[in-house]
């Protein structure tokens, strides 16, 4: 095998929170090749795969995950006339804004400086939005740390009508939420802290409701046989 799998690797300092345990199983992919791979071989042991990208979107319980964590690996591209090339892990959005940018004659136009500058903006928006422009669907809840910073993502899951859970310190308004936690929101450890529990209350719901699922499926079948056998 030509891939290197890696044992109990620490994920927090991949995520923007840095928090978290550690990947049973962690490697490091840079072409197609090396990502069949390591999907076969997490098939082969019966462990599911987890992508791992620029960790903006990740919350990883303190006690880890019990699965094959991939990283995809480069960030070069290259525009050449009309033709944009990309490597793996490459980030969809900005390459998207800069074949937008280039491809219409609009780059060009502005001096090095300029270029400069417009190229950290999209670095802000994709730090920003990204995670939004790839949602295929509303979420199911809204997480917020400080509702007094992040107060325009706490207005539009009012206005969506999404459940609103956030942490919520002495210098904030609860009623604005649905869900509010009492929590200090400026200490970083306390919102580190938290934030892992609440990452750990997430897996925990998964796994209880796959639980379930497969309780109710294998009660299904047995009334199944049942009638059957009747």
């Amino acid at each position: 095998m030509s891939l290197s799998i890696q044992e109990h690797v620490p994920l927090a300092p991949l995520t923007t929170f840095k928090i978290g345990g550690p990947a049973r199983y962690f490697a490091d992919v840079s072409s197609e090749e090396d990502i069949r791979e390591a999907i076969q071989w997490a098939g082969e042991k019966g462990l599911p795969v987890i992508v791992l990208a620029g960790g903006s979107n990740v919350l990883v319980p303190d006690r880890g995950v019990d699965a094959l964590v991939i990283r995809v690996l480069g960030d070069e591209h290259s525009f050449e006339e009309h033709t944009l090339s990309a490597h793996p892990g490459c980030n969809l959005f900005t390459l998207i804004k800069i074949a937008g940018e280039r491809g219409s004659g609009g780059w060009e136009k502005y001096t090095k400086k300029e270029q400069l500058e417009r190229g950290k903006e999209l670095e802000r928006l994709k730090k920003n939005f990204e995670g939004i422009r790839s949602m295929k669907r509303l979420p199911g809840v809204v997480f917020v740390v400080d509702i007094n910073e992040d107060i325009t993502a706490v207005r539009e899951g009012r206005r969506k009508k999404i459940p609103v859970v956030a942490l919520v310190d002495t210098n904030s308004d609860a009623n604005k939420v649905d869900y509010p936690i009492p929590s200090n929101d400026d200490a970083l450890p306390a919102v580190r802290y938290m934030m892992g529990r609440v990452a750990d209350a997430i897996e925990d719901g998964q796994k209880q409701a796959k639980e379930k699922a497969a309780l109710i499926a294998e009660k299904i079948e047995e009334k199944k046989e049942v009638g059957l056998s009747a």
